[in-house]
């Protein structure tokens, strides 16, 4: 008699089958759970690109007729591109919390300038990163109300740095060293390079525009940033009476600039506000002078975003060129994103913080790590 047919006479040996049938499929199941947690890229380094105020509905490589960015797009062709992804709010404060806790607005609650830092009990991403060893870099605007780094953002970071997408270098200098060392790092670029005021400059063309230039649209900072009665007359009946004007300093300040009885008085005074609310009178009295109606003017408007995209397509080339480097290349996860989009009055409005429509809130996101094949999403 068989070893098998002396078992099949034991009187538990289905129910010592089953078990043993089970114990290989729990197995196998989770064998291939753990086969696809691993890691892709264990102990690489990130660098996360947050582009702010870039709408994925004005790229090419998202459909767009206008070739914006040839660069950003080539690179999304060669990596992997998410097609259906969405900010969760159009505002710059929201939605970068929202990115370093993976939490909604309204979990995270830090969806007011100036008021109380993120809950400790939220751990951000950051925080995360220099936990599991990794060295940590900030590079973008450091006095920044819309993305704080006494709020919440600095935590987790080693070095924070001053910068705008023109002086990456510092970033990419400290980056490649932590590499030659060994040191795993973490990289947050943040740029504001396709954020209105679009101050390009007058030039005798535009790049995606034949339209004239437009006299209520400011194309260089001191235009954007001249002052006159009017301009204060504005300031002072309809802007300083909004809920912006967070601290008492800033209040006691509108107080005396409404008591002002010239306009260099009131531009002194002016001029001792944040720039924060500077930047808001600012960009308000341009909104109050654009038309509602005027289609020219809001084609124009457009062309000057997307011949921001441009520019700022051209710069980022230099950080292509160094996540291309071979000492890099296979050791270097990068994603580049947005915290929201921008519109041109296809909803009613310019700009962003409006709406929850596609053109306020559809990112893009595209991501590069070492040895997946190129993939839409």
């Amino acid at each position: 008699m068989s070893l098998i047919q002396k078992l099949r006479q034991f009187r538990y040996f289905k129910w010592i089958l089953r078990l043993i049938i089970v114990v290989i499929v729990v197995a196998a199941v989770w064998g291939i759970v753990e086969y696809k947690n691993k890691p892709l890229c264990p102990n690489c380094n990130v660098i996360l690109v947050s582009l702010d105020t870039l709408s994925a509905l004005h790229l090419p490589c998202y459909g767009y007729e206008r070739n914006t960015a040839p660069n950003l797009c080539k690179f999304a062709k060669d990596n992997i591109m998410f097609l259906n992804s969405y900010s969760q709010s159009p505002i710059t404060l929201d939605s970068h919390f929202s990115i370093f806790t993976s939490l909604y607005p309204h979990t995270h609650k830090m969806t007011e300038i100036l008021k109380d830092p993120l809950s400790e009990k939220y751990i951000t991403l950051p925080q995360i990163f220099r936990a599991n060893g990794y060295q940590t870099i900030y590079n973008g605007f450091i006095n920044d109300d819309h993305l704080p780094l006494n709020r919440g953002i600095e935590r987790g970071f080693n070095v924070i740095q001053k910068g705008t997408i023109n002086s990456w270098d510092d970033a990419f200098t400290q980056f490649i060293k932590n590499n030659k060392e060994n040191k795993p790092t973490f990289l947050l670029l943040h740029t504001y390079a396709v954020h209105e005021p679009y101050l390009l400059g007058h030039q005798l063309k535009h790049l995606f525009t034949d339209l004239p230039e437009d006299p209520n649209v400011p194309l260089t900072d001191a235009e954007f940033q001249q002052v006159s009665p009017e301009f204060f007359s504005h300031v002072i009946k309809s802007i300083l009476n909004e809920n912006f004007l967070k601290t008492d300093l800033d209040k006691e300040t509108a107080k005396r600039l409404k008591a002002a009885k010239s306009i260099e008085e009131q531009e002194r005074i002016f001029n001792s506000f944040s720039y924060r609310i500077r930047y808001i009178c600012f960009i308000t009295w341009q909104l109050a002078n654009l038309s509602q109606t005027n289609k020219n003017q809001a084609e124009y408007i457009k062309a000057l975003y997307d011949e921001s995209i441009h520019d700022m397509d051209q710069k980022l080339s230099k950080l292509f060129e160094l996540v291309s480097n071979p000492k890099l290349s296979k050791n270097t996860i990068l994603i580049i994103t947005a915290d929201h989009g921008q519109e041109f009055m296809e909803h009613g409005h310019y700009y962003h913080s409006n709406n929850l429509f596609q053109a306020s809130t559809r990112v893009p996101l595209i991501i590069h790590i070492p040895g997946v094949k190129p993939k839409k999403i």
